[in-house]
């Protein structure tokens, strides 16, 4: 692909803002909710599942180096089966990023702004991505270089400084009998973590492909860490029962923090880490639609894309759900949509293409291309 291209670093953290713009929502509330204080213990289970497909999708970039995964499902599935697989593929990120917009429209005029319309916050949101998504893939990637370490730095500093008030004889070890449960519990966060099926539309784009598993993976160890350490925080803080009861658990553990009697009331900490990689994830699955349906449908500009998926994408979001509570209901059942496309689909492709070229060196486009000589 003829493009500027972008670094394993920028690659790293996209993927990094990705998971967070959605885990440090609802996650620790949610994880805590099922299993207590061994809600940590499902970040871990989701980011092992996670790096897995991450290195199932590596080896099929590596296979076809200059081809995302709109093209090499139709090379590995042929035009029908392969345009059924890109066409749930697609749907599903628009799904995803359906479901970032709605959280967002809700939780801002459920906590900051009740007096203002829901609406005029989702296509406000939609907007603002459109026009990040507008100046392309390159201009993303410079977004989040800059977003992604801001964040990390902020949430760290969250934990660092609600530390002092953990109680740790509420963080009871876990027990071997906690790690089904955990195990069970941590579907949600494997498919929210499993969002992540984007490197598939990132990797011909990355300047240096051979790196972008270690980025990938680090990406993920660190957002999981980060979201383990303030689901560990919550629990300490407010308790199991407490914290599972939280719509939001980071938001109100940002609530008591007071440093001096001077420092307080930091909220303005979670929001603008919350909101940044909101943004940034939203404009990167808007783009990567477009992208997608434009080479697809072989069209020379992914651009005039943009605002009729804009619009789906606002209509959408407003269906999804009617409230936050509903949202979290939702999040229990979608596992059940996410997991066979991340899962069963990737699985599915990279067992094509090793039924089709194992035993052969070199990329499988240099062989599909021997085949027709």
């Amino acid at each position: 692909m003829k493009d500027p291209g972008i670094t394993p670093y920028q690659f790293g953290a996209l993927i990094s803002s990705t998971i967070l713009a959605t885990n440090i929502l609802f996650i620790p509330s949610y994880v805590v909710n099922r299993v207590g204080e061994a809600g940590w213990l499902t970040l871990f289970f989701a980011a092992v599942l996670d790096v897995t497909v991450g290195a199932l999708l590596f080896y099929l970039g590596r296979k076809f180096p200059e081809q995302n995964f709109i093209q090499y499902s139709l090379t590995l599935a042929g035009p029908l089966l392969g345009s059924l697989i890109n066409l749930i593929y697609l749907g599903f990120l628009l799904l995803a990023a359906a479901m970032s917009v709605r959280s967002f429209g809700d939780f801002i005029t459920e906590n900051y702004l009740p007096a203002t319309p829901r609406s005029f916050i989702i296509y406000l949101v939609v907007f603002v991505a459109g026009v990040g998504a507008n100046h392309g893939l390159e201009s993303i990637a410079r977004a989040g270089e800059l977003i992604t370490p801001v964040a990390v730095g902020l949430l760290f500093l969250i934990f660092f400084l609600v530390s002092p008030d953990i109680t740790l004889a509420r963080l009871r070890p876990v027990t071997l009998g906690a790690a089904v449960p955990a195990l069970r519990a941590s579907l949600v966060p494997t498919a929210l973590f499993g969002e992540c099926v984007i490197m598939a539309m990132l990797m011909p784009f990355v300047q240096e492909q051979r790196k972008t598993l270690l980025a990938k993976g680090t990406a993920v160890a660190v957002a999981s860490l980060i979201t383990a350490l303030l689901v560990a925080a919550s629990v300490g803080v407010f308790g199991a029962v407490q914290t599972g009861n939280f719509t939001c658990a980071l938001n109100q553990l940002t609530r008591i923090i007071s440093v001096a009697g001077f420092l307080e009331r930091l909220e303005a900490l979670f929001m603008s880490v919350w909101m940044l990689t909101a943004f940034l994830k939203i404009a990167l699955f808007l783009w990567v639609v477009a992208w997608g349906l434009r080479q697809w449908w072989n069209l020379s500009d992914y651009r005039p894309l943009l605002l009729p998926l804009g619009f789906l994408l606002a209509a959408l979001s407003e269906v999804f759900a009617s409230n936050c509570p509903e949202l979290l209901t939702y999040l229990s059942y979608h596992p059940y949509f996410a997991l066979p496309v991340e899962v069963g689909i990737t699985s599915f492709l990279v067992l094509l293409g090793w039924v089709r070229f194992r035993g052969k060196g070199g990329s499988a486009a240099d062989k599909l291309a021997g085949g027709h000589r």
